[in-house]
Formats: C-alpha cells, sequence, structure tokens
C-alpha cells in the first residue's frame, strides 16, 4: 500500500506541478510583456514627438531613442527558454534610463504597473 500510495503522490503532485507552472508561467509573461509593451509606447511617442519638433537640437536623445527601440522590437514575443531574455530585459531597463536622463524626464517617467492612471475618458 505504501507504494502505491507514495507512486499516487507522485503523480499528483507532478500534475498539480505541471498546472502551476503554467499560472506562474502565464502570469509572469503577461507582467513581461506589459512592461516591454510601455518601453516600446514611450520610445515610439517620443520619436514621433522629435519628428513634430525638428527644430529642436535631438541628436544623442534621437540615437538613444533608436536604440531603444531596436532592442524593444528585437524582444521574443514566443516562448523562449533562454537566460538571454532576462539579459536583453536588464539591459533594456538600463537603456530607458539613459533614455529618460537624456530628455530630462528621469524622475517622472517610470513603468509602474500598480499605479492607476489620472487620465479620463
Amino acid at each position: 500500500f505504501t507504494e502505491h500510495g507514495r507512486e499516487d503522490g507522485l503523480r499528483a503532485g507532478k500534475e498539480a506541478g505541471i498546472v502551476e507552472g503554467r499560472v506562474l508561467g502565464c502570469f509572469n509573461g503577461y507582467a513581461i510583456a506589459q512592461e516591454v509593451g510601455y518601453y516600446k509606447g514611450c520610445t515610439t511617442m517620443w520619436l514621433k514627438l522629435a519628428e513634430a519638433y525638428p527644430n529642436l537640437n535631438l541628436k544623442k536623445a534621437l540615437r538613444q531613442l533608436n536604440s531603444l527601440l531596436s532592442m524593444v522590437e528585437s524582444f521574443p514575443l514566443e516562448n523562449v527558454l533562454e537566460l538571454e531574455l532576462i539579459e536583453l530585459l536588464e539591459k533594456i531597463r538600463g537603456k530607458f534610463k539613459v533614455v529618460t536622463t537624456v530628455l530630462g524626464c528621469s524622475q517622472f517617467q517610470k513603468f509602474n504597473p500598480e499605479e492607476k492612471s489620472k487620465l479620463s475618458y
């Protein structure tokens, strides 16, 4: 009986672990996609603003923005089991800090998914 109980317990634990792993993976994947999407949205907006105001001298900022945009666009959209994904996310975060510093908005522009928007539609 002990052996059968052990086998049943291992099987049930494995099944529960698979389900829990999928739920955790979906949650973490969503959080990462939300963060990368935020960086892409900010970058796209700043590039559009730079196009709208060509009289501003933004050469350094444009170089950093284009670099950030290429990093964000190279972020994989499918499930990848490589640790390079985390390294790329860290590089994107660092580049975003550089961009916000160059643009002079580092104390205002931070990714915070918990913060509620003050916009009203």
